[in-house]
């Protein structure tokens, strides 16, 4: 892949378009064949119902504006595997829940149970590598 530059004000316009409708804006795409994926997110009162996990690709927060709450680790209970190397479970026993806040980064490596949820607004880049390890 060729290098890319997102300035600031890419960003900066991305988000505000996604504002205004919530939701995501690939900036780089997996599915090109790429090793990485690049989301800006605008989420608004979205609270995510069950814990993912994946076997080949990593996660990367970092928030940009706003606050949402993540749940990361523990042992998945009931889970089922959706698609090749994806999962979902109801509960996550022993999940670590913390309040993540403008500026704050997280990892998250592959196979660890995760789930966000958040009650007012929050804008977050996430980087998702794959084929490579943490």
């Amino acid at each position: 892949m060729p290098f890319q530059v997102f300035t600031a004000e890419q960003i900066a316009d991305a988000s505000k378009a996604l504002q205004a409708a919530p939701g995501n804006k690939n900036l780089v795409d997996s599915t090109d064949g790429e090793t990485v994926a690049v989301v800006l997110t605008v989420e608004k009162a979205k609270i995510a119902k069950e814990f993912e996990w994946h076997e080949g690709r990593d996660h990367i927060v970092q928030i940009l504006d706003g606050t949402t709450v993540y749940e990361v680790g523990g042992t998945p209970k009931d889970g089922r595997n959706t698609k090749p190397g994806e999962y979902l479970a109801p509960v996550s026993e022993g999940a670590t829940k913390m309040t993540l806040k403008k500026g704050d980064m997280l990892t998250i490596p592959r196979g660890t149970p995760h789930k966000r949820s958040t009650e007012g607004s929050v804008t977050l880049i996430l980087i998702s590598p794959s084929g490579m390890l943490m």
